[in-house]
């Protein structure tokens, strides 16, 4: 019996070792070899003693054991080989999904790779479990710093953390988050402006963290600003062309009375120098306004040929009033005539100068030159072919750091405390609109240099002339305008040199009075018209109807905003002449003269 008990125990775990079969498999074995019709017969000849021990061991069991073995094997070898390749199937299949899915995780990494986003995931607790490589370079992180709980809170400003972990908080329990703005943190401290947008990451059926994207929005924020910056100019620039406009026709008043005073006067009379003065201050109050309108809009240029000399001295030696600035011009008689907006040319060096000025707080020497040079057809300049002005202005000051070289004339860059950054926008603006070239030279601690091109007027071309008499004449002139004083005014200077004078207060009026006028045969020789009136029919629209009651009528724009268009292309809106306010009386004079008479007169 311990034998046979030996045996049984020898047997099974020599099946158990080599076949690594289930115990329901070899106990259906030792079915076989027992308890089967032939293993049955035998026990029980044992049990009866009719079988011997001996018998059993030379020429029975063994036997027996054996062929029960060899059945075994070969009833099972085909379930085994089935479950083999099934186990291999099984194998095969488990490592075509794992490379699937390092390929997957391959191509999702290249692809967040390749954004210029930040791709990030995190789990619940807020640790980043991926980040691309747009978030390393944005963050200045690197992919080891994943191994060491990096989370957001190394990536969110102080004053946004609790709000962001309270929007994780309710999206990874489900709650919709719009997209959200938070001011975010790099390695080093600084901050800049983003939005977060995230989605749940589920596993197994539960959320275990958040993935989404990070758009900076640094450029969106400052053009937002500069728009708005752009809004609130343009809303000043409206309410300065109104001030500008207004102020114009306060300085009319003003200069014209103040010259028909002189005029009254001998010329020997002491008090004219004095009125003279108040003249010249009221012209350069003109030019103040001026710089209002360009301000307010720009405006197309009114060329007019003259010579930049007497300009540029005149405007840079106004600019220096007042400053512990020298100025030293090296102006030749012989510079070419420009064909140039004298107004926004004055503006240029005025605001150059001014420029210069503010760089030397202390004090110092400001340099003007001119020459005159002719562009070659390969020059390095965008310039054309031929003759041009070259103005230079250059300063001791502190010069301009090279990284600001290229934005100095960029809108709104400033570098002073409290500048508003469009005194050089407006400078560059003037000088390309006038089909010149403007740059500048500079090395910190050792000044700068501006350097001015501007278009020689055609060979031959006339300069302008200020002609300082007034001219008379005769004729009914009819004067347009919403302000009463600027009426009045304008019929003293035209009644002192010989017209007959009616006056309208808006466009619709002088329409009505010019059509009495013409039925009745007392036609009028011109009418002056105000652009601009408040609340009525301005010269724009009245001269069309004008046009279209009498064809031959001629018709004077005048207005304190120079700026506009119809200022700058007067004819082309049926104008005959154009004449700004503040006007002198020898200008109106000269003005009417022509109109009424013809150029040649």
């Amino acid at each position: 019996a311990p034998f046979v008990s030996s045996l049984f125990h020898l047997v099974g775990d020599m099946f158990l070792r080599l076949f690594n079969l289930k115990l329901i498999t070899l106990t259906r074995f030792f079915y076989h070899l027992f308890f089967s019709n032939r293993g049955f017969r035998v026990m029980s000849l044992v049990l009866q003693g009719k079988v011997t021990f001996d018998y059993l061991v030379t020429g029975g069991v063994v036997s027996l054991i054996v062929s029960a073995v060899i059945v075994y094997l070969i009833r099972h070898v085909a379930a085994l080989t089935e479950y083999n390749e099934s186990l291999q199937r099984e194998i095969d299949i488990r490592k075509e999904v794992e490379e699937e899915l390092k390929v997957s995780k391959e191509r999702f990494r290249e692809m967040t790779d390749s954004l210029p986003l930040t791709v990030f995931e995190f789990n619940e607790k807020g640790i980043y479990t991926f980040v691309n490589r747009t978030g390393y370079a944005t963050f200045g992180y690197k992919p080891e710093d994943l191994e060491k709980n990096f989370s957001v809170a190394h990536t969110l400003a102080p004053e946004d953390l609790p709000r962001a972990l309270r929007n994780m908080n309710d999206r990874m329990q489900g709650v919709a988050i719009d997209p959200q703005e938070y001011n975010v943190m790099r390695r080093d401290g600084t901050t800049f402006p983003a939005v977060a947008h995230m989605s749940q990451i589920v596993a197994d059926g539960r959320v275990v963290g958040l993935r989404g994207i990070l758009v900076d929005i640094t450029d969106q924020k400052r053009f937002e600003a500069e728009r708005l910056k752009a809004q609130k100019l343009e809303s000043l620039g409206v309410l300065a062309g109104g001030i500008a406009h207004d102020f114009n026709n306060i300085l009319t008043a003003i200069l014209g009375n103040i010259s028909l005073v002189r005029m009254k006067l001998g010329k020997d009379d002491h008090l004219v120098r004095k009125l003279m003065e108040a003249e010249k201050a009221s012209i350069r109050a003109k030019g103040l306004t001026q710089q209002l309108l360009t301000f307010a809009k720009g405006g197309a240029p009114r060329k007019g040929v003259i010579a930049p000399g007497h300009l540029i001295r005149e405007t840079s030696q106004f600019a220096v009033l007042g400053t512990n600035v020298r100025i030293d011009f090296s102006l030749p008689g012989d510079l070419w005539p420009i064909d140039v907006d004298s107004g926004q040319i004055e503006q240029v060096f005025h605001n150059l100068v001014l420029n210069a000025c503010q760089a030397m707080p202390v004090g110092g020497m400001i340099t003007v030159c001119a020459e005159n040079i002719t562009a070659p057809p390969d020059n390095t300049f965008p310039l054309k072919e031929g003759r041009y002005v070259k103005v230079t202005v250059s300063d001791q000051g502190q010069g301009i750091p090279a990284e600001y070289l290229d934005n100095i004339f960029d809108p709104y860059f400033t570098t002073k405390q409290g500048g508003n950054g469009l005194g050089l926008a407006v400078v560059y603006s003037i000088v390309r609109n006038h089909g010149g070239h403007i740059e500048v030279d500079s090395v910190e601690g050792e000044g700068a240099t501006f350097s001015l091109y501007f278009p020689a007027a055609p060979e031959g071309a006339q300069e302008e002339t200020s002609e300082t008499a007034l001219i008379r004449g005769k004729g009914n002139i009819l004067i347009m305008d919403d302000e009463a004083m600027v009426r009045e005014v304008a019929g003293a200077i035209l009644n002192e040199v010989g017209y007959d004078v009616s006056y309208a207060r808006d466009g619709e009026e002088a329409v009505a009075l010019y059509r009495q006028r013409r039925e009745s045969g007392r036609r009028f020789d011109a009418v002056i018209m105000d652009l601009t009136v408040p609340g009525g029919m301005g010269g724009k629209e009245a001269i069309t109807r004008l046009l279209a009651l009498d064809p031959q009528a001629k018709a004077i724009v005048s207005s304190g905003y120079s700026g506009d268009q119809i200022m700058s292309n007067y004819r082309q809106f049926g104008f005959a002449g154009v004449v700004g306010k503040p006007y002198k009386p020898e200008e109106l004079s000269q003005e009417v003269h022509r109109v009424v008479n013809g150029p040649e007169s």
